[in-house]
């Protein structure tokens, strides 16, 4: 018996592994997709591998399956990544195109990115109007209507509902079409108009009960027509139609079967049914045991309509139970606060005044929630109802604009010859404006080349300035050499008036040559000569350093000349070692470190 299990076993992983022709590999990648996911994507990875012996429009097939199991699976990403490559292999104006895009918006929808997938859809709308293929382009438009519904934007799903329900009332796809219905008497009931909900809703009770492969979908309208019984204060024809919905759910749709138990306690309440609150009991014990939330729906039910203190006592202690299996916070505020008030309602009937004030305090923080949600539900059909008095509007606007036609015939050939007589002045002021704005111009370019030439002028000047300047400084360093080739000759020859015989003549001559170099001032005239090339430099340099004295000034002034050791040992008449340490010792005096900051020190002064 093992060895058959074994050969059955491998029998199947080499049927699996078996490379068939693509066709047979699509087929049962078709037929796997939906209902075993590992096993489609067996046959995906197949077809994988011969992916490059594959057509182009095999290709995008395969692409185009793998999206599809990557968003069954979960992989928004990978499934996004899929579907575009199907847009680039695909025709710009195809259907494979617009079924790509479908594909791609169906992932953001399921992401919660509604507007965004509604962008998406709007581009496969367009390929499908251009191509005239209207039946595809009303059911783009209809699931673009479904996602404004998730969306919350529920007048524009409106708008679009309506437009398919008009534009597909007579097609083949009848199910397309009451779908479509069934969002419509949802948006009705939404904006609280039970009265136009619950015709649609049983004109597509009466189709599904016709079709015996929408059972599901029976199920699920038959809870709608139940909540617009209940909401229209007609509790004892929702009973039938929540027990047809729990009885087609029981072994498929486990929460909605729940819930219709939930919604049938209540009616049964409501209806004031002798069972109510068994059932309600039964049911509870039920949910609570699945850990569904829709026990909290049933509990509230029977809160807010039992009177029995037994009863309330045991479904206190049941809801305590049920808060440690199931959070609270799950519940729409709506739910919740109807709880809150079956709590309130329970503590009172059993004089727990503490649980009941606190109960108080959380339906007050529920109620503002709800009020607020009222409060841009209430909008929403202000607005709509304000769009029917638009439309109502412009009807009449119409009927003016046909009464006025042939006034607007006269009032624009007016305008026409107003328009040309205008244009003719606005012509004749720009050619005058453009006139004066030339004179303008020209005026501006004649001032410009003045400036220019002024500014060469004044370079000129400047330039003259700096080489006058040089000049003079020149004109004192070479006075200065004068002077000291001066003093230099008279005494080489006192030198050598010194080694002759001294004669009365000689003495006299020595004498007065000697009284020469003594008595004459040259340094008054190299002082004067200075000042006049450098008028600001000995007092900057008094102002900076106050406690120079006026020699040390003096031989500041020789330095700033840029005059050798040797030179300036010659002028002020001192050795040649005499004037390189009274350079240092000033240096030092005056602070600075090297001979290159006290040179640029002087040089800055000028």
């Amino acid at each position: 018996m093992n060895k058959l299990v074994v050969c059955v076993l491998l029998f199947s992983l080499c049927t699996l592994s078996y490379a068939t022709t693509p066709a047979q590999l699509f087929d049962s990648v078709a037929k796997y997709q939906f209902i075993n996911a590992p096993k489609s994507y067996h046959f995906l990875q197949q077809l994988q591998k011969k992916e490059a012996s594959l057509p182009d429009s095999s290709k995008g097939k395969l692409h185009n399956d793998l999206g599809i199991h990557y968003a069954i699976t979960g992989k928004t990403q990978l499934a996004i990544a899929e579907f575009k490559k199907v847009l680039r292999s695909a025709e710009p104006q195809s259907v494979r195109r617009a079924s790509a895009y479908s594909n791609i918006a169906n992932v953001y929808k399921s992401l919660g990115k509604y507007d965004y997938a509604n962008k998406v859809l709007l581009k496969a709308w367009k390929i499908y109007q251009a191509l005239g293929k209207e039946q595809l382009q009303y059911s783009i438009l209809g699931e673009m209507a479904a996602n404004d519904y998730y969306a919350l934007n529920w007048n524009r799903s409106m708008r679009r509902t309506l437009a398919v329900i008009r534009k597909m009332q007579d097609a083949d796809n009848q199910k397309f079409l009451h779908i479509q219905k069934q969002r419509l008497a949802n948006l009705y009931f939404s904006l609280g108009w039970q009265k136009k909900a619950i015709p649609v809703y049983l004109a597509c009770e009466r189709y599904y009960k016709t079709q015996t492969k929408e059972q599901l979908n029976l199920a699920y309208i038959s809870i709608n027509l139940g909540d617009a019984y209940i909401e229209s204060k007609q509790p004892k024809l929702a009973i039938p139609r929540y027990q047809k919905a729990i009885k087609l759910l029981e072994n498929t749709d486990r929460h909605n079967y729940l819930l219709a138990q939930a919604k049938l306690t209540e009616a049964y309440i409501l209806s004031k049914n002798p069972i109510a609150v068994s059932y309600g009991l039964q049911t509870l014990a039920l949910q609570t045991k699945e850990k569904s939330a829709t026990a909290y729906e049933t509990a509230a039910a029977l809160l807010n309509n039992s009177a029995d203190q037994n009863t309330l006592t045991l479904l206190i202690k049941k809801l305590t139970k049920l808060e440690q299996l199931i959070d609270k916070s799950i519940l729409h505020p709506t739910s919740a606060l109807e709880l809150e008030r079956g709590y309130i309602r329970a503590y009172h009937l059993l004089g727990d005044y503490k649980n009941e004030n606190l109960h108080w305090r959380k339906s007050v923080k529920l109620r503002n929630i709800i009020n607020q949600e009222k409060l841009v539900n209430n909008t929403e059909k202000a607005i709509t109802q304000e769009k029917i008095k638009t439309q109502r509007i412009k009807a009449k606007e119409l009927e003016l604009k046909l009464k006025i036609a042939n006034i607007q015939r006269w009032l624009g050939i007016l305008i026409a010859l107003f328009a040309c007589s205008l244009a003719a002045l606005i012509f004749v002021v720009s050619k005058r404006k453009r006139k004066v704005q030339s004179m303008q111009i020209d005026n501006l370019r004649e001032e410009n080349e003045e400036h220019k030439k002024l500014l060469v002028a004044e370079r000129r000047n400047v330039e003259l300035e700096q080489e006058i300047a040089s000049m003079k400084e020149r004109e004192l360093t070479a006075l200065s050499l004068q002077f000291y080739e001066l003093q230099e000759s008279i005494i080489e020859d006192l030198k050598q008036l010194e080694k002759l015989e001294h004669t009365p003549e000689i003495n006299r001559l020595r004498k007065k040559w000697a009284r020469q170099v003594k008595d004459k001032n040259y340094w008054q005239e190299f002082e004067l000569k200075f000042t006049a090339l450098h008028p600001d430099f000995l007092q900057k340099l008094q102002n900076a350093h106050p406690i120079l004295t006026k020699k040390e000034a003096d031989f500041c002034a020789l330095v700033r000349l840029n005059l050798s050791n040797k030179e300036i040992a010659s002028l002020i008449q001192i050795s040649y070692e005499s004037v390189i340490s009274k350079k240092y010792k000033l240096r030092k005096k005056l602070g600075y470190k090297t001979e290159n900051e006290f040179f640029a020190f002087l040089n800055g002064l000028t």
